[in-house]
């Protein structure tokens, strides 16, 4: 916990993986290049802060964003609890973001589309939000 009062920010990013790849043809499942795309705009709404991103992810993470990053190797239950403490949470349409969301009372933005688009209007606090 320590580390993270080093950062004015802390940005959980939830990378889905696994049976997202088929799930619903794909739709839902992002390359590194997007998470990276979504973290890059992430931080050009807060130049002046210093923001920490937090990679969560249900298979090996291979992202390498230019911005300050840890990747959780926690179980599944303590990823959830992390999550639920970050100030944003960014990720594919899953329960697991809405939940932490909703427990951490954390704004949360679902990436429905590769082309979205990151920006506060983006960010909500509503489990009845998800497409899925």
């Amino acid at each position: 916990m320590k580390e993270f009062e080093k950062y004015d920010i802390k940005v959980g990013v939830h990378i889905r993986r696994g049976d997202y790849k088929y799930w619903n043809n794909g739709k839902y499942y992002y390359e590194d290049e997007v998470y990276n795309d979504k973290i890059e705009q992430f931080s050009n709404l807060f130049k002046d802060k210093k923001i920490l991103f937090i990679l969560f992810s249900n298979e090996e993470i291979t992202l390498k964003p230019k911005q300050n990053y840890i990747i959780s190797k926690c179980d599944w239950y303590e990823d959830h609890y992390l999550l639920s403490l970050c100030d944003y949470i960014i990720g594919a349409p899953s329960t697991f973001t809405i939940w932490a969301s909703f427990i951490g009372n954390v704004p949360l933005m679902h990436i429905l589309s590769r082309d979205d688009k990151v920006d506060l209007n983006s960010f909500n606090v509503n489990v009845d939000m998800t497409p899925i």
